[in-house]
């Protein structure tokens, strides 16, 4: 019904468009494309976007005697170019404002990196970065870690990983950075997408703070009272001090066990009491006697100091146990004297005046 009709009076909306200029240039001899032609077809009301390559027929003298046009729909490839170039506007705008450094690395060189991680390094701006081999901004110490992670990837290892490197600053001096790193197809090739964090603060954190444990703990360990720690009547830590008071050769005897094991019966319903006041919340310092059991069974005598503590990131609770069985003995010695004392004035028969 169409052959030997007019292209444009069987596709009005070519004309309406103006395509039919690009059948006049073939006819005219030109042999070119029209792209991401939008249309829109009145009887159905369906929309889209074509493509039309054109070129004109020649004959066997080379003379012009019609023009070829070939359309070619495109809607679903333009709709994926949308989609695609609006996903990686997102991403760049994500990356940009992102307060972590981010770098893409193609065939061991940095094509993008945002202008977190280039402020991180010492440089004013993305560019001055793009183009450098990755190793480039690594420090000493971490170039075999980054070997052994681009050996992986080269055996198709496409994993997530998290790790810890040194980076170069543009002016030599280096800094720890936490970086999790994943591999993305990237214009058709493998690429190492990272994130980078700068850590050194928490570094530096850190390690004072196991200076400060290690003092700590040689206080802790050297001093004349018993120290332990405790978490729901189960014992954490135990200084030297606490087992020689309990006949214990070394802590970890004790370690792990609980308070109710080493707990003079007598005092089970003490202890019980301070174990209900921790777990309501109430850490405040407190100071009892109360008596433990040693590992022969025998009792002495303790007075303890207690209150809260954050231990391995949880609340915890921390005792000095100091041994105070001498001087509950002499306490108990004197008291049977004036028991007897009394007891001998009041039963003599003489007056007796102090």
């Amino acid at each position: 019904e169409v052959v030997g009709n007019s292209a444009l009076d069987v596709f009005h909306f070519l004309k309406e468009i103006g395509e039919d200029e690009a059948f006049y240039r073939a006819l005219a001899g030109e042999t070119f494309t029209t792209r991401d032609r939008n249309y829109i077809i009145p009887e159905t009301g369906r929309e889209g976007f074509f493509e039309g390559l054109y070129s004109p027929i020649k004959s066997a003298l080379g003379d012009i005697i019609g023009g070829l046009g070939i359309i070619r729909e495109v809607t679903e490839r333009k709709q994926m170019e949308d989609v695609l170039r609006n996903s990686e506007e997102l991403y760049r705008t994500l990356m940009e404002s992102a307060m972590d450094g981010v770098s893409l690395v193609v065939d061991d060189k940095l094509v993008y990196v945002n202008k977190h991680f280039s402020e991180k390094l010492g440089y004013n701006d993305p560019s001055d970065l793009v183009g450098m081999e990755s190793m480039d901004v690594l420090g000493s110490s971490s170039i075999e870690t980054v070997c052994q992670m681009k050996e992986k990837r080269k055996q198709g290892d496409r994993g997530t990983y998290r790790y810890e490197l040194e980076l170069l600053r543009k002016d030599g001096s280096t800094f720890t950075a936490e970086v999790l790193s994943a591999v993305i197809d990237y214009r058709g090739k493998p690429a190492t997408l990272g994130f980078s964090r700068d850590i050194s603060e928490r570094k530096h954190m850190e390690e004072e703070l196991r200076k400060s444990e290690e003092q700590y703990r040689t206080l802790l360990e050297k001093g004349l009272d018993g120290v332990v720690v405790t978490k729901t009547r189960k014992l954490l830590y135990v200084n030297q001090r606490f087992a020689d008071m309990l006949g214990y050769s070394e802590p970890s005897k004790l370690k792990g066990r609980y308070t109710s094991e080493i707990t003079d019966p007598r005092y089970t319903e003490r202890m019980d009491a301070i174990v209900a006041r921790r777990q309501s919340g109430d850490m405040r310092r407190l100071v009892y006697e109360v008596g433990l059991l040693k590992k022969d069974g025998s009792s002495i005598w303790v007075e303890a100091l207690s209150s809260g503590i954050e231990y391995g990131g949880e609340q915890a609770v921390i005792t000095y146990a100091r041994d105070i069985t001498v001087r509950k003995r002499m306490e108990e010695e004197l008291r049977k004297k004036d028991e007897e004392k009394a007891a001998i004035l009041e039963g003599s028969a003489d007056a007796i005046v102090v």
